[in-house]
């Protein structure tokens, strides 16, 4: 099981987040691996997070959406380290 698997587990079963949560969560975190092209989320820096705001923002979604997507990505590193 890779750690975005494990982290959504955890998600479900310990901290007991409702199944549409869980799911919002796994497409955040979809996307970031889609954004970060050919590197795993392991390898990701600062500059390929900034980058993958940028993308996000070029994509003419609201500021509350991408404050969404970050919140997912800064709970699952959060999570891993």
């Amino acid at each position: 099981m890779n750690a975005v698997d494990q982290y959504l587990q955890h998600l479900a079963a310990e901290r007991r987040l409702s199944p549409h949560t869980v799911a919002a969560y796994q497409r955040d975190l979809s996307n970031l691996c889609k954004l970060a092209g050919d590197k795993s989320l392991a390898d990701l820096e600062i500059a390929d997070i900034r980058g993958a705001i940028v993308k996000l923002r070029g994509q003419s979604l609201a500021a509350s959406s991408v404050a969404r997507q970050l919140s997912s990505w800064r709970g699952f590193f959060t999570f891993a380290c």
